[in-house]
Formats: structure tokens, C-alpha cells, sequence
């Protein structure tokens, strides 16, 4: 089977389909908390690092997931990883209390920030797409004259 890498997440499979591969990002997203946990650790309150979290790693596991199809197995896997981090930050094994801490917490799980921001860029591409026919139609007034 031959593999061309697109884009770090996009992959074209025998020249058919696109397939994308989160694998590169989780990487770089784990490696990413790594780096923010190991220096701030236990030391910072857990909004402090949920701060630091936001901004810096589920930006990394996010990237470009708006404009590919990110199917539900890859959706599970965002929370999966999402769902480790809080159960070591929280010391727990509890799925039922990391989702708790989640929602106290107001962090959306990522499979549903997956949505909204797939949500916003069709949003802006249909606006874009209202603007260019909007900008079409008033050209073609000018030029009939009316």
C-alpha cells in the first residue's frame, strides 16, 4: 500500500482516499504536557495548569482538525488521551470523576470541540460563499445598469 504524506495529519492511501493520522500530533501533544507538567508540576493550581493546558497542548491536538472529516474512532481517542492527562493530574482512576472535574472545571470534552470548531470554519466558508455571490450579482446590476 503506498503512503503519501500530505500535510503532518493528512495521508493519501493508494492515491484514492485521505485518510488522516493523528499520531504525529498526540505525540507532540503528550510531549507537550510533559514539558508543562514536568515544570510546573503539583506546584500551580489546577486551573493554573488547565491554563497552560489549553493554551498550549489541545491547541496542538487540534490543529487542522476542522478542515479534515475526523471520524468517531479518532474523536474517542482525543478524549481518551484528554482522559489520562486528568486522571494523573488528578491522581484518580475514575472515568466518572475525571468527567466531573471536566465539567466543574468547564473544559469541553475535545470530541465536541472537534464539532464547534468544524462548526465556525463552515460557518465563515459559507459566508465567504454568500459574499462572493453578493459581490457577483452586484457586478452583474452594474453592468445591465440597474
Amino acid at each position: 500500500m503506498g503512503y503519501h504524506l500530505l500535510s503532518p495529519w493528512s495521508v493519501f492511501c493508494d492515491g484514492r482516499e485521505l485518510k488522516c493520522c493523528f499520531d504525529q500530533a498526540k505525540q507532540k501533544f503528550f510531549r507537550s504536557f510533559n514539558a508543562i507538567f514536568s515544570k510546573v508540576g503539583r506546584f500551580a493550581s489546577e486551573e493554573v495548569f488547565l491554563s497552560l493546558f489549553r493554551a498550549k497542548c489541545i491547541q496542538i491536538l487540534l490543529y487542522a482538525a476542522e478542515a479534515y472529516s475526523v471520524n468517531k474512532r479518532n474523536k474517542k481517542s482525543f478524549d481518551f488521551s484528554i482522559n489520562r492527562i486528568f486522571m494523573k493530574l488528578f491522581r484518580t482512576g475514575s472515568g466518572a470523576l475525571v468527567e466531573d472535574c471536566q465539567r466543574f472545571l468547564s473544559f469541553l470534552p475535545v470530541s465536541y470541540q472537534v464539532d464547534v470548531i468544524t462548526g465556525k470554519l463552515l460557518n465563515v466558508c459559507k459566508n465567504i460563499k454568500r459574499q462572493k455571490i453578493e459581490i457577483v450579482v452586484s457586478l452583474e446590476m452594474k453592468q445591465t445598469g440597474n
